[in-house]
């Protein structure tokens, strides 16, 4: 069975997004455990559109991730908020921003060699869902720039950051997410 690939970019729009922010892309990763069905789902949504269905099948309990692209890179300094609503009895989760590592290769005398510029970085929360929305909301700033002089280090590693935003569910029966946002800070 392949993954499951969302690229509706309007499917999970929340209410306070930012111009070109939103979060879009979805894909499934099945690898851990479980058999889920991840659907786009109209019958149940908080906000009035269609919202992501995820469901365990019984007797298959397990987790699964589902990932979606930050559509512009996200700038340091600067405090954003993520925000979406969960329902689902007998469903948890946690939620991450996270972008790679930077680092620089070089072959010097047939020596390949890298050094890290800048490690990997998530930020992220746990969340339980229940019988009704629930609203999840959490505000985060990327880390500031290395400590250092050089330009061209600072240059690789940028003011600025592709970032990916993940949901990682587990549980049993159906679970419901809507309305993922990601916005500056009020």
């Amino acid at each position: 069975m392949e993954n499951p690939q969302f690229t509706d970019k309007s499917v999970l729009k929340g209410t306070n997004v930012l111009t070109g922010k939103g979060v879009y892309g979805w894909s499934s990763d099945q690898e851990r455990q479980g058999a889920y069905s991840i659907t786009l789902d109209d019958t149940a949504p908080n906000s009035g559109t269609r919202c992501l269905k995820v469901v365990c099948y019984e007797g298959y309990e397990g987790t699964v991730v589902v990932t979606g692209r930050i559509q512009q890179s996200l700038e340091r300094n600067v405090r954003y908020t993520v925000t979406f609503f969960v329902k689902g009895r007998d469903f948890k989760g946690s939620w991450r921003v996270a972008y790679p590592q930077v680092t620089d290769r070089t072959v010097a005398d047939g020596v390949r060699t890298h050094v890290v510029l800048e490690p990997a970085w998530t930020e992220s929360a746990e969340f339980v869902a229940g019988g009704t929305w629930k609203k999840i909301s959490r505000t985060f700033k990327l880390p500031k720039l290395p400590k250092t002089k050089d330009a061209e280090v600072l240059k690789k590693v940028g003011e600025k950051k592709t970032c990916t935003f993940s949901l990682v569910l587990s549980g049993t029966g159906a679970m419901w997410v809507d309305d993922v946002s990601l916005g500056l800070k009020q």
